[in-house]
């Protein structure tokens, strides 16, 4: 997961999880130093908890079924008071 933004880069490496919560690294790339880039910042992503393996699949399955219920129980609702 790389987003080139100007002269930093922003990278989400796994070594950098700490507390399972993956932390964004930014590094700085400004002098066109790859080996000379800074880490200088470290921002939290809060929600993203890669402890449990298969957690956020399990989160996407669940968040796409809600959507499907929202849309199809209604229409299912109409279909039978014809």
């Amino acid at each position: 997961m790389t987003a080139n933004n100007g002269s930093y880069e922003w990278h989400l490496p796994s070594s950098h999880s700490l507390n399972g919560t993956y932390y964004l690294v930014v590094s700085d790339y400004s002098n066109n130093n790859i080996n000379d880039s800074v880490t200088t910042e470290i921002l939290p992503i809060w929600g993203i908890t890669p402890d449990i393996p298969g957690y956020s699949t399990i989160l996407i399955g669940l968040m796409i079924g809600l959507m499907i219920g929202i849309i199809a129980i209604p229409l299912i609702i109409k279909s039978r008071k014809r």
